[in-house]
């Protein structure tokens, strides 16, 4: 089944645009017909085209705000269909709107929810089909859908609590950078024009300082080129390479504060979603291997593979996990007592609350010692661009002052 974008005329002559899924274009004339619609043009969508529409526009609040009406639909016994057109009708979000309409197509069509939101990978990724699929398949689709909807406002939070973390260093950091170059590219070379005229030799600092304004006068250019053309280089190398992108991974492993966080959030997405996903119907090992979906980091994701390697050998699920060395010996031990009880649903939910307090430990700890970090960095450069730019000028006006 494809994806085609297309432009009809109602029954009363406006002129509608939209989404729809059929299998070739007659069937998506077919189906505007049967919706009273008069096909004018229709272009099939490609991935890349999709991907480029639909990912930036759809939030995350609003597919967790999608997911707790839909709960609320099939907790309510509420036809599917009804329920999916009265959510798209209020939904603001334009794309999510449209998405909302091909998945009422679909599901009129007899296609299942999980498989229609499948279709959409840009919007709904594989952790909300799996948990949607679990609950049809087990017939605990609402409560499926609520964990989707506190998946979606996990990773909301997730998401704002990092960008929060690192705004202010990434702002400094930007401002002290635009600060040097414009001092270096305007005022440096009047500098130099100035001491040329007062027969002033300059001192090592200011030597030094106005070489580095030369050369980002007649190289800068070329210099961001380069790097433009070396940061696009790895960027292509590790989509298109699995080797690069692992040696990626490795080295930000090895860096002391990224390494960590990295680590911690990893942990803290594994273990939320297996205790969705365990919540939610699925069996542990499926969740267990649906829950490497959502490990972004190549190694710790490998470590992980070995762990369910080794539980599917009989090892026990606490001691096969000890080995990754991502999860505390507390959290190992609450693992391992609930392993006996069966009850590994909220075990992973207290692992994922612990990983979580973790993070924000070593987050806080971020934001309180990189500013202060950076503010250093910056005043000692500062210090040095200020020097050397005004200390010639000051020895030469005060040899003036002396010998007047």
């Amino acid at each position: 089944m494809k994806l085609f974008e297309y432009k009809a005329l109602g029954a009363d002559g406006r002129r509608l645009r939209g989404l729809l899924s059929a299998e070739h274009g007659a069937d998506l004339r077919q189906q505007l017909q049967e919706a009273s619609l008069l096909l004018v043009h229709a272009r099939p969508m490609t991935q890349l085209r999709w991907r480029l529409r639909i990912a930036p526009n759809v939030p995350l609040r609003d597919l967790a705000a999608f997911f707790g009406a839909l709960a609320q639909v099939v907790s309510a016994r509420t036809p599917l269909l009804r329920g999916l057109r009265a959510i798209g009708a209020g939904t603001p979000n334009r794309t999510l709107r449209e998405v909302i309409d091909d998945l009422v197509n679909q599901v009129s069509r007899g296609r299942p929810l999980a498989l229609a939101l499948g279709t959409f990978p840009a919007v709904f990724g594989p952790v909300v089909v799996a948990l949607t699929a679990a609950g049809e398949r087990t017939g605990r689709l609402d409560l499926a859908l609520r964990q989707c909807q506190l998946h979606c406002d996990w990773q909301d939070r997730t998401s704002r609590r990092l960008s929060q973390a690192l705004a202010y260093p990434i702002l400094l950091l930007g401002l002290t950078l635009a600060m040097v170059v414009f001092l270096l590219s305007w005022l440096a070379p009047k500098l130099l024009a100035f001491l040329t005229v007062l027969g002033q030799a300059p001192g090592p600092a200011t030597r030094t300082l106005l070489g580095l304004a030369q050369f980002l006068e007649r190289h800068g250019g070329l210099a961001v080129t380069a790097l433009g053309a070396v940061g696009a280089a790895l960027v292509a190398a590790a989509l298109t390479s699995a080797t690069v992108r692992r040696q990626l991974h490795v080295f930000v492993l090895k860096i002391p504060v990224a390494g960590g966080l990295a680590r911690r959030v990893d942990v803290q997405r594994f273990a939320q979603f297996v205790a969705v996903g365990v919540t939610s119907g699925l069996s542990t090992q499926r969740a267990l291997e649906v829950g490497l979906l959502v490990v972004r980091n190549a190694v710790l994701r490998e470590q992980l593979e070995l762990a369910l390697a080794r539980l599917g050998e009989g090892w026990p699920l606490s001691t096969a996990l000890a080995g990754t060395q991502l999860f505390t010996p507390l959290m190992l031990e609450t693992m391992s007592s609930s392993q006996l009880t069966d009850d590994l649903g909220p075990a992973f939910e207290r692992v994922a609350r612990a990983a979580g307090e973790d993070l924000d430990a070593l987050a806080a700890a971020v934001v309180g010692v990189v500013p202060t970090a950076l503010t250093l960095i910056v005043g000692v450069l500062l210090a040095w661009v200020v020097a050397a730019l005004y200390l010639p000028i000051y020895s030469t006006l005060s040899l003036e002052m002396l010998y007047r």
